[in-house]
């Protein structure tokens, strides 16, 4: 009797291991579906987000180049300013900016007129004549408002206006260089939304500064030339040379798309284009991510990185927020495995290449992707939810656990 008793014990220990057995292996393989089923959610939305937000800063520019061709003035007072560029105004530039700017989330526009050495010298005459021109330099409150001012050091250009175009070196204003090519080029801005200081008169004369004195800038503008299209800079972040008007202290890039007008001097009867112009949409780069995460509240990790120059950097999104967390790939090396590259940088030429004559020269052109991780504390959110959800349905089911596909 006894040994009959052990077996039955015997068999009832070896169903409860196995059971058990089953229980642990059904409940990781479901807590490992449920966790990637989150992380294919969240980056999906991350990715549709990222491209979202990069085509309305592309139909953006494209609408305010549009615009800015048709309202611009000459130095003669002429509407049909074709001819006279690069001595041209928009007067109505910060009304004309304002509204698609706050749509998108863009932190300045800029309008810097293409000026070879050759037109150096009338155009400075032409904008020391109209530099105090209210009209081409009025900001609304609204818009000085929300300038983002804490994440830029701006530095101080007022005393070089009057003797011209100029560059930045290590934050100090110097003359732009002569040069004894007349075809080389400068691109001085000439208007600007919103202002760096809008409640000062002198912040207009920022409009001098030589975008293409900066090489990250100069390499956006060529790409902008060559193609006849939109063109990304690298990042600008923390220029140790300082060679902008201002030092900024979180990613952000310019998106430089062209304005375009007909070139009528060619006299060959065939509808051609000149560029005249630079539009200048610049952006931090977090806004891109802003408002993409709906349905997770734990942070998720976001590595951004560029293809013409390998630069990374990380950011956490928790819900609609994201913070900025520093250059490199900060994502926990304990999680590898899990990232999904949901954004490429061929996603990204293709969004360029609907804006351009020429298709982007992938191989010198600054793209953008980012790669999504899992923090600890989303995978455990993800986990316990699931724990959670299988402890309810066992308080609330009165069918027993069938164990599938299990070996003993």
């Amino acid at each position: 009797m006894n040994v009959i008793r052990g077996i039955v014990i015997l068999v009832i220990l070896t169903m409860t291991v196995i059971s058990a057995d089953c229980v642990f292996v059904v409940t990781t393989e479901a807590e490992e579906h449920n966790f990637k089923l989150a992380m294919a959610d969240v980056t999906a939305q991350l990715n549709r987000r990222f491209n979202e937000r990069m085509e309305q800063v592309l139909w953006m520019a494209q609408s305010l180049s549009v615009s800015i061709v048709s309202s611009s003035v000459s130095d003669t007072g002429s509407t049909s300013s074709i001819d006279y560029w690069p001595n041209v105004t928009v007067p109505n530039f910060a009304s004309l900016v304002e509204s698609p700017l706050h749509l998108t989330n863009v932190s300045a526009v800029t309008l810097s007129p293409l000026v070879t050495e050759w037109d150096r010298l009338g155009w400075e005459q032409y904008a020391e004549l109209h530099s105090n021109d209210s009209a081409t330099f009025v900001e609304s409150k609204a818009a000085a408002a929300q300038a983002d001012r804490a994440n830029v050091t701006y530095f101080d250009s007022a005393s070089i206006v009057a003797t011209g175009i100029y560059r930045f070196h290590h934050g100090v204003a110097y003359l732009q260089e002569k040069s004894t090519q007349v075809q080389d080029l400068l691109v001085p801005i000439w208007h600007m939304f919103p202002l760096p200081n809008s409640t000062d008169r002198s912040s207009a004369k920022r409009a001098w500064f030589n975008e293409a004195s900066n090489p990250t800038r100069l390499a956006g503008l060529e790409q902008m030339i060559n193609r006849t299209g939109s063109a990304l800079t690298s990042f600008l972040y923390e220029d140790t040379d300082a060679r902008d008007w201002a030092a900024y202290h979180v990613p952000r890039s310019t998106l430089y798309y062209p304005v375009v007008v007909p070139d009528a001097a060619t006299g060959t009867g065939i509808d051609t284009t000149r560029v005249v112009a630079s539009l200048g949409l610049q952006f931090q780069w977090e806004t891109t991510l802003q408002n993409a995460v709906t349905h997770h509240t734990e942070p998720i990790m976001v590595v951004l990185e560029t293809s013409c120059d390998n630069q990374t950097f990380s950011y956490h999104v928790k819900g609609n927020a994201v913070t900025f967390l520093g250059p490199g790939d900060q994502h926990d090396r304990v999680i590898d495995g899990y990232n999904l590259v949901r954004s490429s940088y061929s996603e990204c030429a293709a969004l360029m290449d609907g804006h351009g004559i020429v298709p982007t020269d992938v191989a010198t052109a600054c793209l953008y992707k980012i790669t999504v991780y899992p923090t600890g504390a989303f995978k455990t959110k993800v986990r316990n939810a699931l724990l959670f959800a299988n402890h309810e349905s066992s308080r609330d089911s009165s069918s027993s656990f069938v164990c599938m596909n299990c070996s003993s």
